[in-house]
């Protein structure tokens, strides 16, 4: 997290830290973040880490820009607008996992 706040410091990027996501993210973690997204004007979200947090990012991602609850996008394709940019950063990522390339996400 550090060598990415740094990056973010060295190219003049301001940035919002948002930790507060368990393994297998919570509906209101993702609407949390979802609202400081949008309180904040954010541009993107970064996902730092495994599975769970790019599964947030995903949520956060999707009501920040649909607007309505998470539970408004159970099952595949029901947004109407594109997500904003994500960037998943995974450095001890499992073999296996899928979770950065599907559009899907558990919580």
């Amino acid at each position: 997290m550090e060598k990415l706040c740094d990056i973010f410091k060295e190219e003049g990027l301001t940035w919002i830290y948002y930790a507060d996501i368990d393994a297998n993210p919570r509906d209101f973690q993702v609407m949390q973040g979802a609202v400081l997204y949008q309180e904040n004007n954010c541009d993107f979200v970064v996902a730092l880490g495994g599975a769970s947090p790019m599964d947030a990012a995903k949520g956060v991602a999707l009501v920040a820009s649909n607007g309505g609850s998470v539970h408004d996008y159970e099952c595949a394709n029901r947004n109407q607008l594109p997500l904003p940019p994500l960037l998943f950063c995974s450095p001890k990522q499992a073999e296996g996992r899928t979770s950065p390339s599907s559009p899907s996400s558990t919580m």
